[in-house]
């Protein structure tokens, strides 16, 4: 087999030369089997986005927790869509660490265990239906409306407006994809479908104005009329020397909790129910544990690990080495999650599910600081929807004439998952 000069062979490097994450084609047919290749091998840069792809777990580990070379602050490099800052997403040091110990108490474990009821509620409500037919398209009837309409009851957003919320969250999370670009009406297309980037800047340019006059309007009227939401505490939070957060602080903290809130959860549970419906014997095993509190837990775990769904990007703010790539000042790096996570050198086995494998380090929530800050709402939501979607929908399987539509946005997960309900 032949070897390029670094000594990897020819078609491995082929295929991490021309990687790229939001690439339709690699998200439906080539994913894992890309990341498969690239096992023991240091980040490669691809020549197709210039991105560097750090797929190794140790890699994507050791990345998370370098934040003197690597900034949250990727925008501040090439950023040819035209994307806004947001907090504290895009905040370092002490900066993040500050937002951080104001922001944490706003979902911490006890105030997302007071959602538990409501949260089943939902999940039973929206499930009712769904169990009755023979036949559901499970993204638009389950996946998307049951952790959007909970984060909108959280924030305080009016439920009215959910139509218009997941518009703007497309337009910055999807809006790349060609199946998300027809739902826009995006014209200007290549001849796979995909947006031009010039079309693509235009509408998320205008999204922003708008997504900043919503919650400029939300924040004034929470401001008279202070209820019990998050945006009302946020309004009211206050600082060590008594200073509230400004208008732009709080409009970028709402736009980081309103990208990171709409769509992670709606992808973790499109790819768990796709993988069950092709899978019934991993489903049966997961519905034998579902009603033990000890076991649960740590199956969800699993199951975060086995779809990790985010490739996450940082900036390299000097020159340096990291883990054998050599880094030069504003490149980026793509921290890819689910390649992490199927790492066997890290988890053996780690492209079958083990629901009581322990310990279970994934990155799926991110690791350190850059943690998700709703780790403790995403994941009661998983656990609760899980457990209702399968008391109430024990059988279903995929249907071979209407196959799902992969995603290949921000986040991995289903555009659509049509099934056939009570077979399977």
């Amino acid at each position: 087999m032949s070897t390029d000069d670094t000594g990897v062979s020819v078609g491995v490097s082929s295929a991490l030369q021309t990687l790229d994450w939001f690439d339709p084609e690699f998200r439906e047919r080539t994913e894992f089997d890309v990341y498969a290749l690239a096992r023991g091998l240091p980040p490669q840069r691809s020549e197709r986005t210039g991105e560097w792809y750090f797929l190794g777990y140790e890699d994507c580990r050791e990345a998370f927790q370098r934040a003197d070379v690597l900034s949250n602050n990727w925008l501040l490099g090439p950023n040819p869509l035209g994307l806004s800052t947001v907090l504290p997403e895009n905040s370092d040091g002490d900066e993040q660490r500050e937002y951080r110990r104001l922001l944490d108490p706003l979902f911490g474990p006890k105030l997302m265990e007071d959602l538990e009821g409501d949260i089943r509620d939902y999940a039973a409500q929206l499930m009712r239906p769904i169990a009755a037919k023979s036949h559901c398209e499970f993204v638009a009837e389950f996946t998307m409306p049951f952790p959007t309409i909970i984060f909108c009851r959280l924030m305080g957003f009016p439920l009215e407006d959910h139509p218009q919320l997941m518009r703007w969250k497309d337009v910055y999370m999807n809006s790349m994809t060609p199946f998300i670009a027809r739902q826009l009406g995006i014209t200007d297309v290549d001849a796979d479908g995909r947006p031009s980037m010039d079309a693509v800047r235009r509408l998320t340019e205008q999204s922003a104005k708008e997504i900043i006059a919503y919650l400029s309007e939300i924040l004034e009227e929470r401001r008279r009329r202070p209820v019990s939401d998050v945006i009302s505490m946020l309004v009211a939070i206050r600082r060590p020397d008594g200073a509230p957060l400004s208008e732009d602080e709080l409009i970028r903290i709402c736009f980081n909790l309103f990208l990171g809130g709409l769509d992670t959860v709606t992808g973790l549970l499109s790819m768990i129910v796709k993988h069950f419906a092709a899978h019934p014997d991993d489903r049966a095993a997961f519905m034998a544990l579902m009603d033990d509190p000890t076991r649960v837990g740590p199956a969800v775990e699993e199951l975060v690990r086995f779809h990790s769904i985010v490739a996450i990007p940082r900036r390299a703010t000097t020159d340096c080495v990291l883990r054998g790539a050599e880094l030069r000042e504003d490149d980026i790096i793509q921290v890819v999650t689910p390649a992490a996570d199927r790492d066997d050198a890290r988890f053996p086995g780690a492209d079958h599910l083990d629901f009581e494998r322990a310990p279970n380090p994934h990155l799926g929530f991110g690791l350190g600081l850059h943690r998700c800050l709703g780790i403790h709402l995403a994941r009661r939501e998983l656990r609760i929807g899980l457990q209702e979607i399968h008391r109430m929908m024990p059988r279903y399987s995929l249907d071979a004439d209407d196959p799902p539509i992969v995603g290949s946005g921000g986040v991995r997960g289903l555009f659509t998952l049509p099934l056939r309900v009570g077979i399977g």
